[in-house]
């Protein structure tokens, strides 16, 4: 077995940089391709995208709030494997926070690989998850439908690290949203629906209809 990971970064004007890392196997899903797609295709495909409130909390000090953007997105890998992708920027602070958790996904939901953080799409969309690594505690939690994405993340240092003293809390509340999504196209790529003109086979003249495209 070839192990795969959690990663999450930080990056600050400070040159601060948090990492998180959590090992795993990886595990086969257990669902067949054809039943799997119902979950991937009400939530994966197209990114969501929207605000991201980051805020650091210190110890004595008072809470650090920067406003940004933030993106989310299932991105499928291959049958019944997707990574679920977070990200928030704030450009004039230039903070930049990408995580990327390899996972499966089948009738039941989206579940990250086994490791020391878990995190778990539930088919009706509840998002949960959480873990300790490296002395850190991670929390999940939040909501997804096809055409909306919230939730929060929340790491807390158990002890000092990476310039941040043990007890600072890095949290995100994300505030997202898209087009209505559509199956993806055979490249694996997102589509949603939208309006254009549709000619007539009878010569006849053109009509507005919605049709899916891809991204």
């Amino acid at each position: 077995m070839r192990p795969t990971d959690l990663r999450t970064a930080l990056r600050s004007p400070r040159g601060l940089t948090l990492i998180a890392v959590a090992g795993a196997g990886l595990v086969p899903a257990s669902a067949t391709p054809m039943l799997a797609q119902d979950v991937y295709e009400r939530f994966g495909g197209s990114p969501y995208v929207g605000a991201a409130a980051i805020r650091v909390e210190i110890p004595g000090r008072k809470p650090d709030i920067k406003q940004g953007r933030g993106t989310a997105r299932l991105v499928h890998m291959k049958p019944a494997r997707a990574d679920f992708r977070l990200e928030a920027k704030v450009s004039g602070a230039r903070i930049d926070i990408e995580t990327n958790v390899k996972g499966g996904y089948d009738r039941s939901g989206w579940r990250s690989d086994p490791g020391d953080i878990l995190i778990r799409i539930s088919a009706g969309g509840v998002i949960t998850g959480g873990g300790t690594d490296a002395g850190s505690t991670f929390r999940y939690s939040g909501k997804v439908s096809p055409t909306h994405f919230t939730m929060t993340s929340e790491v807390r240092n158990g002890k000092a690290a990476h310039g941040l003293p043990a007890g600072a809390v890095i949290r995100i509340d994300y505030d997202l949203s898209r087009k209505a999504p559509v199956p993806s196209s055979k490249d694996g790529k997102g589509c949603h629906m939208a309006t254009r003109p549709i000619g007539s086979a009878a010569g006849g003249p053109m009509t507005l209809g919605l049709v899916p495209v891809c991204d």
